[in-house]
């Protein structure tokens, strides 16, 4: 058979004579020749054809040689430029093209790491319905607690999940309207009303700005495992005591015990299903047949038909205005990063991996500050739905921002249904969520004598002092400056370790659909 004869394109990619198709050490110490300056580097090819590694030039640029017989281009994920040669296009590696040009190897890798190991889209979508079916009882409950129309909790939790999910810097952690933010807002709606609440929303999120620009929100992290303790423990005494002015009779009762059970009995057999919406499906049915009158969610006031709108905050302008809110600002600030970081934190252990913190704290804020100006109320990070999400298999952002746009769509298509749902399934559900935040390992026998007494009587003060003022934010300053004098003083404590970056973990075991702590 005779050799095919070389083609145009061939003849004009054929190396000089002098020059080998495989360069030694020797060739690339002596720099390149007149004839690689020119057309690149010499590759050989696996068809046995020659290709030449092409530097990236400005567009329009042409070369001695002419334009070659087919245009190149660039894929820009993989940052290579595919040159024609032999007749066919070959993959050769050049610089990737950046926003200024410059070479960006670094970036290139990144992006392909980040899109080889990132989960389907539709297992982050369906991570996102289970986290939404899970949030819609409890950010109901949480917007009761806080003293506001469930609309405005709904409403809240769509848009800081959207939000957070462009901007925050742990993905897949889902924040929205929490338990910890609503128990530090409670006290200024009863007594200035809700559009305080809005503003002390802006302006909380403003001072989580600041302090992410600071830097002093990565010192949160480092808070003594005394208060962090004393912290939980106390979110868990006062979410069960806001729970006791539902119990308005005895069929109430009755209904709130059968939802625990329930939802005791859904943990410990591991269903898939969130128990929470367990429980909540099976008491509307016992209350809508059998309880007529069983206080229900419209009762409290209304629920979301469609998007929020832009919402001003409607209060005076004056000093007077900004004393009464400043407070719960700075309170809502520290208690809703501190349990944002230790969230992220829980995080990237379960999934292996490092988030930005001072990102996340920038996120924080400004999701805070958007909600605001939608009408919201304050939201954090929110552990247990966080944990489902990573269990349903949610590992990017989209799972987040699915959560948020799935709760949304429920809620608006299953308006009329949300109305009749009975307050006792809400409060069965927050019964359990305290039980299951409190850290029962730092009362028990065993767990007192393996502790310092230091540690131990942070604990109690940071505890006390939450439980007395209803304000999670004050019992966890007074316990950083109580350990910090017994620290003075010598006393011995678990931080001396290097423990103190670590949340307590949970003693009881959690099932699908669980939440771990109080959100």
């Amino acid at each position: 058979m005779r050799p095919r004869a070389a083609t145009a394109v061939e003849r004009r990619h054929r190396p000089p004579a002098s020059d080998s198709l495989l360069h030694d050490r020797s060739s690339d110490e002596r720099g390149p020749t007149e004839d690689e300056q020119a057309h690149g580097e010499v590759v050989p090819q696996p068809n046995g054809c020659v290709s030449r590694r092409r530097r990236a030039r400005r567009p329009g640029h042409r070369s001695e040689d002419g334009p070659v017989g087919r245009p190149a281009f660039r894929d820009p994920c993989r940052a290579v430029l595919l040159v024609p040669a032999c007749g066919a296009a070959h993959a050769v590696r050049a610089p990737p093209l950046t926003l200024v040009g410059l070479h960006n190897d670094r970036l290139a890798t990144r992006l392909r790491r980040r899109v080889a190991g990132a989960p389907p889209t539709r297992v982050e979508l369906l991570a996102g319905l289970v986290t939404a079916l899970a949030l819609i009882p409890e950010t109901i409950s949480f917007s009761i607690v806080a003293g506001v129309d469930p609309r405005i909790g709904l409403l809240s939790s769509f848009t800081f999940s959207v939000v957070i999910a462009f901007v925050g810097g742990r993905p897949a952690m889902v924040s929205a309207a929490a338990g910890s933010m609503a128990l530090v807002a409670a006290p200024l709606v009863r007594e200035h009303g809700f559009e305080y609440l809005v503003l002390a929303t802006v302006l909380g999120g403003v001072l989580q700005l600041g302090l992410a620009r600071a830097g002093l929100a990565e010192l949160l992290m480092r808070l003594p495992r005394g208060a962090t303790l004393g912290f939980v423990n106390g979110l868990a005494i006062l979410i069960f005591l806001a729970q006791m002015d539902h119990i308005v009779s005895v069929p109430v009762v009755l209904l709130v015990l059968g939802g625990v059970a329930i939802l005791v009995a859904g943990r410990a057999a591991g269903v898939r299903v969130p128990p929470s919406l367990i429980s909540t499906a099976v008491l509307t049915i016992f209350a809508v047949l059998l309880v007529a009158d069983a206080p229900t969610v419209g009762d409290e006031g209304t629920l979301p038909t469609g998007l929020p709108g832009f919402h001003a905050p409607d209060v005076p302008i004056a000093w007077a205005t900004l004393w009464a809110v400043l407070p719960t600002a700075v309170s809502l600030a520290a208690v809703g990063l501190v349990e944002s970081l230790l969230t992220a934190d829980l995080v990237d252990r379960l999934t292996k991996t490092e988030s930005p913190k001072r990102r996340e704290a920038y996120g924080q804020g400004i999701a805070n500050v958007v909600t605001g100006f939608f009408g919201g109320q304050p939201g954090c990070a929110m552990i247990g739905q966080s944990l489902l999400n990573v269990e349903s298999g949610g590992r990017g952002r989209v799972s987040t921002l699915a959560a948020g746009a799935w709760l949304l769509a429920l809620v608006v298509l299953l308006h009329p249904l949300m109305e009749i749902l009975p307050t006792a399934a809400l409060v069965a559900t927050m019964i359990v969520v305290a039980v299951t935040t409190f850290d029962w390992d730092s009362v028990t026998p065993r767990g007192l004598r393996t502790t310092p007494v230091a540690e131990t009587a942070v604990m109690l003060v940071t505890t006390v002092v939450v439980v007395a003022t209803s304000n999670l934010a004050y019992g966890v300053g007074v316990g950083a400056i109580v350990w910090l004098v017994l620290r003075r003083l010598g006393a011995p404590t678990h931080d001396d370790d290097g423990t103190a970056d670590e949340p307590p973990a949970p003693t009881a075991p959690r099932a699908a659909g669980t939440p771990l702590a109080a959100d």
